[in-house]
């Protein structure tokens, strides 16, 4: 973890890291290394857990494990034990964790929250993104240090090593039985659709997908330095204009990073936007059948008349 800090400069000396422990394998995998990593370099930790209470005894046992680890290692300890939320979907429980986490990092100074994704997480992301239909952006999947306060310094992990590196140093995890639950499609993807691809394509997919995520956010990051800002905002409206002229001077791989940058800018998440929608935008832009021509999807309106295209937010879901 030490080689990824110095090629990503995650944290320095005297910096204050959040680690998001939910109790599983590889947080507590993650919590471990980086309360050894502190007592050499000066670096402090505050642990943040959130209880949802969905498991009953287990989401307790959790807890309790978390607190543990961190009163023994003399680490502060936040915990946020949710109201019920059993009819949330993972989009929701996600926000209340992440939300969580910024709230203890602005608590304590902290410079990021770390968190306990892996190799095998990222493969899961990509797959799931492929199926849904994505564009640059989502196939690069997730990065090591995010724009969000976000760190993940097992990115570039495997879940076995994983599991070794807690046996070998006795850390205790507890296993969350409802990740076998297929009914979500992450489960799905990591219990079914992986072990498939490598029995029957490829037993290195894992790693395949992981490095493909690397090559194409690369790809990403160079396209978005030629993104450059063609449209106006109207915060009042909640809209953003701009000139068919001058969207048409873009390649198209600008021009879908610039539509995705817009529709952001305006609904504050790309969550369900997916390639299909923003092709769909691309093709009533440069149509010439007709001078007006309007797209819709949920909250969001694209509205072109003649030279001048109008992206409107109906409603924001921030």
């Amino acid at each position: 973890m030490q080689g990824v800090n110095a090629r990503h400069k995650l944290w320095c000396t005297g910096d204050v890291i959040v680690v998001g422990v939910s109790g599983g394998p590889d947080s507590m995998c993650l919590l471990d290394v980086l309360a050894h990593i502190a007592k050499k370099t000066g670096i402090k930790l505050v642990v943040a857990h959130v209880n949802y209470g969905l498991r009953g005894e287990d989401s307790t046992k959790d807890q309790v494990l978390v607190e543990k680890y961190a009163k023994m290692h003399n680490i502060p300890c936040e915990i946020l034990v949710c109201d019920d939320v059993s009819t949330g979907s993972e989009n929701t429980w996600r926000k209340i964790r992440y939300d969580f986490f910024a709230q203890i990092v602005k608590k304590n100074g902290a410079k990021a929250t770390a968190v306990a994704h892996t190799k095998n997480d990222q493969a899961e992301t990509i797959l799931a993104h492929l199926l849904r239909g994505s564009g640059l952006r989502g196939l690069s999947g997730m990065r090591v240090c995010s724009d969000s306060q976000v760190i993940r310094p097992l990115l570039f992990t495997g879940r076995e090593d994983v599991l070794s590196y807690c046996a070998e140093n006795n850390v205790q995890y507890n296993i969350d039985e409802s990740n076998k639950n297929n009914i979500f499609g992450r489960n799905k993807i990591r219990n079914e659709l992986i072990p498939y691809i490598e029995q029957n394509f490829n037993e290195n997919i894992v790693n395949v997908l992981a490095d493909t995520a690397i090559i194409i956010g690369d790809d990403y990051s160079f396209l978005q330095k030629q993104n450059t800002v063609f449209w106006k905002k109207n915060n009042q409206k909640k809209s953003i204009t701009f000139s068919v002229k001058t969207f048409l001077s873009k390649c198209p791989s600008v021009q879908r990073i610039a539509l995705r940058t817009m529709i952001e800018g305006l609904n504050k998440t790309l969550v369900d936007i997916e390639s299909g929608f923003i092709e769909e935008m691309q093709k009533a832009i440069v149509s010439t059948k007709n001078k007006r021509q309007e797209v819709s999807r949920k909250n969001l309106k694209m509205l072109r008349k003649g030279d001048i295209v109008e992206l409107t937010c109906l409603s924001n879901t921030s």
